[in-house]
């Protein structure tokens, strides 16, 4: 409860607030001409007679901040805009000093211009009431006819102006960094297109070096087939051949993983899928083998156990891979060991392993097994030789079909066991009764076979081989070959790509248009690039070389005619302008799908 004593305590305070309210009203509607100010020293009194109204106003009005000091520093006069930058009421900063707000390095600097005020102007960061800073520029000045020295001082407030320089200086470092960022791009976009340009200049390189190395294999090997297909040849002659066709087909393998390798790098391996029945595609991988096993007296135990060994996938691909695997562990298992070679499922996974007992892996070695080029130690390359790519590639084989390839080692000494997880395709009904994936051939007629390649050794092999069950026609360049395509019938074209007049691609095009000519392309080229052109044109096989006359055997037998079929049953009419006359030419004519 309220005494009477508080009461009239606080009547005299109300009483004394109304009166500085009215003093503070009077001073700014220029009703007072002086004032009296308590100080140190005692009372004195402060004149403001002269301030007219109109200029009372217009200080007020401004927008920067207007003071009246004395020259010990105290606020006289204020106007709002002060009290608003200082962010205190008016009330309290009239009779303050100025020192309230003018942080303590600065106030012997603000003594010193109190002292000799006119004309001085300075920078300070004053201290508002509630900690915030504002940065400022105060010009000082003494009032004429002043009795009491009065010194008139001026505020602006910077902060604004800085933020505006600040947000200025951003835009400019923005526009600079974006200005710079442009350039950036600039130079990527340069640096790209050169990265375009150099792989696509050692793409056209791979290309040739493939074309080149593998050239001059096809001849070697062609020859060395055609001397083992005598039946006369004693075995010491004919296992020298087999040695020599062993080390030409390696040679053709070092030059597929080179290129496989930057195929995998740039992203360009195609497959295609079909159903692949993959205890077929482990006896032809043994079988390719056969060779190297029986050389070294390894024993290849089978453990086929799987009940489901089909899965969706690229035939040739798939078979890259068992033969990197089988090839592996007959390389590193020395003579007399064993290889298991097994098969299993785990739910919808066929799980197939290669396990050998050769000399291991050292468990800080296996990471680094599926690395391009890397082998386990320099002394391991220097003996079993390789290049250290065929377990990368068949690696990233794997996970282009879906599956994994791992290793596993108990260490040097223990052997070695690869395991490939593929999914299995569905079931089918046929699965069962199902032993090869390889298509049955059948014996064809002879044929009229136009063979266009301008390597001379390779051209002269393949015709040799090819006359002895068809009859073959030489051309070596493109005007040559469709000269002799306009003078005679063919059945089939044979290729290579690069001719010296030309490309065979566009032989094959023109061949295809004018007579409906079926082709086979064989050549040095066989990036994933030069297969699809190939198709693209109208080939309907890209062998590359060196080739397996088997293989190649193999490919005319699917596209040649069934025997007996003449061109009554149908062969494209376009034929008849350049047909021989029957009675010159006994070759059987063909039937041919129009295009």
């Amino acid at each position: 409860m309220t005494t009477d004593r508080e009461r009239r305590d606080i009547d005299e305070l109300r009483n004394r607030l109304r009166e500085a309210e009215e003093t503070l009203s009077a001073i700014r509607n220029g009703e007072v001409d002086s004032l009296v100010v308590n100080g140190p020293d005692g009372e004195r009194i402060y004149s403001l007679k002269g301030a007219e109204q109109p200029y009372r106003i217009f200080v007020e009005q401004m927008l920067e901040g207007a003071v009246i000091l004395n020259d010990r520093g105290t606020i006289l006069y204020s106007n709002h805009r002060f009290a608003e930058m200082m962010h205190t009421p008016l009330e309290r900063v009239i009779g303050s000093s100025i020192n309230l707000f003018v942080r303590e390095d600065d106030q012997t600097l603000l003594g010193d211009i109190l002292h000799r005020p006119e004309g001085r102007k300075v920078r300070l960061q004053l201290n508002a009431i509630n900690g915030t800073p504002v940065s400022a520029l105060l010009s000082f000045n003494a009032m004429p006819h002043s009795e009491i020295g009065a010194i008139s001082l001026v505020v602006t407030d910077l902060t604004e102006q800085e933020e505006k320089r600040e947000l200025a200086a951003a835009v400019e470092n923005l526009r600079s960094a974006q200005a710079q960022l442009e350039r950036k791009n600039e130079e990527l976009s340069h640096a790209r297109r050169a990265a375009e340009e150099a792989n696509d200049a050692k793409d056209n390189f791979l290309a040739a070096l493939s074309h080149e190395l593998r050239t001059p294999l096809t001849p070697v090997l062609m020859t060395i087939e055609t001397i083992e297909s005598d039946p006369g040849l004693d075995r010491a002659m004919r296992s020298q051949l087999e040695m020599m066709r062993r080390n030409v087909q390696l040679e053709a393998r070092l030059i597929d993983d080179l290129l496989d390798i930057t195929r995998i790098v740039r992203g360009k391996i195609d497959l295609r899928s079909e159903r692949v029945n993959m205890h077929a595609v482990i006896a032809q991988a043994i079988e390719i083998c056969r060779s190297d096993n029986s050389a070294r007296n390894l024993k290849i135990l089978q453990e086929l156990n799987a009940d489901h060994f089909f899965v969706e996938g690229d035939s040739v691909r798939l078979h890259q891979i068992l033969w990197n695997l089988i090839r592996n562990a007959i390389k590193f298992t020395p003579d007399g060991g064993t290889i298991r070679i097994g098969t299993s499922n785990q739910g919808q996974v066929l799980q197939l392993s290669v396990a050998d007992t050769g000399i291991g892996i050292e468990p800080e070695m296996i990471d680094k097994l599926f690395t391009p080029f890397e082998q386990t130690s320099r002394i391991i390359t220097q003996k079993f030789g390789g290049l250290g790519l065929g377990l990368a590639i068949s690696k990233r084989l794997a996970e282009l079909h879906g599956g994994s390839l791992f290793v596993s080692s108990r260490g040097r000494g223990y052997g070695s066991t690869f395991t490939l997880n593929l999914p299995c395709a569905a079931m089918a009904q046929n699965d069962e009764s199902q032993i090869t994936d390889k298509p049955v051939g059948r014996s064809p007629s002879q044929l009229q076979i136009l063979l266009v390649e301008d390597h001379e050794d390779t051209r002269v092999s393949l015709a040799l081989i090819l006359g002895r069950k068809h009859a073959v026609r030489e051309a070596e360049s493109i005007g040559a070959a469709l000269k002799a395509a306009s003078e005679h019938r063919f059945d089939l074209v044979i290729s290579d790509l690069g001719l010296p007049d030309g490309s065979g691609l566009e032989l094959m095009r023109q061949l295809r248009q004018q007579y409906s000519l079926r082709g086979i392309c064989l050549s040095g080229f066989g990036m994933e690039e030069d297969v699809s052109r190939s198709a693209a044109v109208g080939f309907d096989h890209h062998l590359t070389k060196p080739v397996d006359f088997n293989k190649l055997e193999a490919v005319i037998d699917s596209i040649s005619p069934a025997p007996g079929t003449t061109c009554a049953d149908g062969c494209d009419d376009r034929y008849a302008h350049n047909r021989p006359d029957p009675h010159t030419d006994s070759t059987l004519t063909s039937k041919r799908p129009k295009v």
